[in-house]
C-alpha cells in the first residue's frame, strides 16, 4: 500500500467554513471592571480577565492527519461534530470553573470580611485596653503621689518624735550632769575640807614634833655638855663646867688643864680613882682629859 499524497479537497461553502472566534475576556468582561478591579474596590476574578483554554492538540492532530490521508467528506462532518461536542464541553467546564470560582471568592470575600470585623473589633479592644491602661495609670501616679505624700508625712512625725525625744534625753541628762556636779562639788568641798583639817593637824603635829624636836636638840645638847666619856674635851665648847661624877674603871686617869699645849705645865689637878670619883671642873680650866674612865655625868 503506497501513501496518497494528493492534495486535500477544498472546503465546502456554508460547511467548512471556519467558525467564528470567540469573543476576548476584555470585550465579554462585566462593564463595571476596569483593569482588573471591581467597582467596589475590589479585585475581579482573574479567570474573567483571561481567556479560557481549551486542550485541542488531539482535534488538530487529526485534522492533520485527514489532510495528509487524501481526505473523506464522511469524516470532516464527523470531526466536525466531534468539534461542536469538544466545544459543548469546553463551555460547560468553563462555566463549572466560573461558578466554583465565583463560589471561592464569595467565601473568601466573607473571610475578609470576617477578618475585618475581628480587625476593627481588636482594634476597638486595643483602644479601649489602651484606654483602661491610661486609666490604671493615672490612678497608680496618684497612689504614688498619696504614698510619698504620707511617707513625708509619716517621715517628718518620726523625726519631730525623735526630736522631742533627744531633747528630754539631753534635758534629763543635763539635770543628772548638774546633780552629779553638785554632788561631786559637795564631795569635793568635804574633802578640801577635810584636808585642810589635816592639814592643820599636820601643822600642828608639825609644830608639835619642831618644839620636841627643838627640846631634844636642847635636850641632846645638855646631854651632850653634861655628859662626856674619854679624850681631851674643850671646857666651854665641847663641856659646861661644873662637878662631874664617873663610876670609875680599870686604869682610870683624869686631868683638869690651864692649856692644851700638852706640856707638864698646862696640869692643874689630876687622879687614878680605883673607883666612883667626883671632879669639879672650873670654868677657868681649859680643858679636860679623861683616860680609861666610864662615861662622866654631870652631877650639880
Amino acid at each position: 500500500m503506497t501513501d496518497d499524497l494528493s492534495p486535500p479537497p477544498p472546503p465546502v461553502p456554508g460547511r467548512d467554513a471556519p467558525a467564528e472566534a470567540d469573543p476576548s475576556p476584555e470585550d465579554s468582561a462585566d462593564p463595571t471592571e476596569s483593569e482588573g478591579r471591581r467597582a467596589d474596590g475590589r479585585r475581579g476574578a482573574w479567570w474573567r480577565r483571561r481567556r479560557t483554554l481549551v486542550p485541542v492538540a488531539g482535534v488538530l492532530g487529526v485534522l492533520l492527519g485527514i489532510g495528509l490521508a487524501g481526505g473523506e467528506g464522511g469524516t470532516v462532518a464527523a470531526l466536525e461534530g466531534e468539534l461542536a461536542a469538544a466545544e459543548a464541553d469546553r463551555e460547560q467546564v468553563a462555566d463549572r470553573a466560573v461558578t466554583d470560582l465565583a463560589e471561592r471568592e464569595g467565601e473568601l470575600l466573607s473571610q475578609l470580611d470576617s477578618l475585618e470585623e475581628q480587625v476593627a473589633g481588636a482594634e476597638a479592644e486595643r483602644d479601649a485596653a489602651g484606654e483602661e491602661r491610661h486609666a490604671a495609670e493615672q490612678e497608680r501616679d496618684a497612689a504614688v503621689e498619696r504614698a510619698e505624700a504620707e511617707l513625708e508625712e509619716e517621715r517628718e512625725q518620726v523625726l519631730a518624735d525623735a526630736q522631742d525625744r533627744a531633747d528630754e534625753v539631753v534635758t534629763d541628762a543635763e539635770v543628772q550632769a548638774d546633780e552629779v556636779v553638785t554632788d561631786a562639788q559637795a564631795q569635793a568641798d568635804e574633802l578640801v575640807a577635810d584636808a585642810q583639817e589635816r592639814v592643820e593637824d599636820l601643822d600642828d603635829r608639825e609644830a608639835e614634833l619642831e618644839a620636841r624636836a627643838e627640846d631634844l636638840d636642847v635636850t641632846e645638847e645638855r646631854v651632850a655638855a653634861t655628859t662626856f666619856g674619854n679624850g681631851i674635851h674643850v671646857v666651854g665648847d665641847d663641856i659646861e663646867p661644873g662637878t662631874y661624877r664617873n663610876d670609875g674603871g680599870s686604869n682610870c686617869y683624869w686631868a683638869r688643864l690651864s692649856g692644851l699645849s700638852g706640856s707638864f705645865d698646862d696640869l692643874v689637878a689630876n687622879g687614878l680613882p680605883d673607883g666612883p670619883t667626883t671632879v669639879e671642873i672650873s670654868a677657868g680650866d681649859a680643858g679636860f682629859e679623861s683616860s680609861g674612865c666610864s662615861d662622866w655625868v654631870r652631877a650639880d
